[in-house]
């Protein structure tokens, strides 16, 4: 969210010192710093996209724990900070000196005019693994135990994550523009919103189902209050736990575990079964008991044989 946040500010920002205007409309001075903008604005961009995409696959990670779906996701998740890594470096290190990307003035030397080029791997590799990620979960929705409806349902919901595919594809057509148009106020604003938008998309995309519970009814926003959580319980070979605060799925539990096996119990459950137990082991107790001897009451002139009889002073038991 702060990142999007940011995306919105140093949007309004560059559209003050010219964006979206043709470049004989804006000074020099207001058209230097919409380029560096523009430039630091794009690894501010890539630096979103990773960590949307990281925040995607953690939240697969918790709602599907099966060892080998997040061994996947963990090779995933390797391979995104690699990407991180290296697209981060290139746009610094593939034109120098670095002000010469923003500054007309300047020559730069290295390899300037592969620029394109770097950004259009990146949004090859972006596009891609995009589609990977939210193709990731749809093979697991088969094997859950919900009615017809509700897979097409979380189908629809998980495919929603094409749309910032599509997006982030047109996006690409617009760059080779904004990197060498003369018009660059003009023509980078086109990228500027595609990006933004990709963003917003993203976001929307993730939240989706962290919203579910506040659209199910009042129980599923109690359930959500009180703090929807993933639960794991291991019995009889079968490992159980929460797709969300509704639905659960059992599925074979790995074939290593050869340890004992038990449920996984609330606290609440457990105190009430000691209590059950208190309570039959003091009814047998008091049955098994033998009768009491009477003892003497005070002031009352009477013996006290049991708990529901007593011996008056004339000598008869009531």
């Amino acid at each position: 969210m702060l990142m999007l946040l940011g995306s919105v500010i140093g949007v309004a920002i560059a559209i003050a010192f010219g964006l979206g205007r043709h470049v004989v409309d804006v000074s020099d001075s207001h058209l230097s710093v919409l380029l560096t903008l523009m430039w630091f604005s794009g690894l501010g961009y890539h630096l979103t996209i990773i960590i949307l995409k990281c925040a995607f696959i953690l939240q697969y990670r918790r709602a599907f724990p099966l060892p080998a779906f997040q061994r996947i996701c963990d090779i995933f998740l390797g391979f995104i900070a690699c990407w991180f890594v290296a697209f981060f470096i290139a746009p610094i290190v593939i034109c120098l000196p670095v002000r010469s990307q923003w500054d007309p003035e300047i020559i730069g030397q290295n390899f300037c005019s592969s620029r394109w080029q770097v950004w259009l791997a990146h949004g090859i590799i972006h596009v891609i693994t995009d589609v990977v990620i939210f193709a990731m979960p749809l093979p697991l929705i088969k094997t859950l135990p919900l009615t017809k409806p509700q897979k097409i349902t979380l189908t629809a919901v998980f495919c929603l994550g094409f749309i910032t595919c599509i997006i982030s594809a047109i996006r690409i057509s617009t760059v080779h523009r904004g990197l060498f148009d003369t018009d660059a106020s003009w023509v980078m604003a086109k990228t500027v919103y595609w990006s933004v938008g990709e963003i917003t998309c993203a976001m929307v995309c993730l939240c989706i189902p962290v919203l579910r519970p506040l659209l199910g009814g009042r129980a599923n926003l109690r359930r959500w209050r009180s703090g929807a959580h993933v639960e794991v319980a291991e019995t009889r070979g079968h490992a159980h736990f929460t797709l969300d605060s509704t639905q659960t799925w059992t599925a074979p539990a790995p074939s290593h575990r050869t340890a004992s096996r038990g449920s996984v119990r609330s606290s609440r459950d457990i105190e009430m079964r000691e209590n059950t137990q208190d309570r039959r082991h003091e009814e047998a107790k008091r049955t098994s008991d033998p009768p009491t001897t009477g003892t003497e009451s005070s002031g009352a002139g009477s013996m006290w044989k049991s708990d529901d009889s007593y011996q008056r002073a004339d000598g008869s038991w009531s």
